[in-house]
């Protein structure tokens, strides 16, 4: 896992269920920058 993999990790654990909807738009973002 790489830093920001754990971190993704700990964010859904603090956040739980209604916080996995906003970091998966977040990933999404991030994925299309790298493109």
């Amino acid at each position: 896992l790489s830093i920001t993999d754990t971190l993704y990790v700990e964010v859904m654990k603090n956040l739980g269920d209604a916080g996995i909807a906003g970091l998966e738009k977040m990933r999404a973002a991030i994925a299309k920058r790298r493109i």
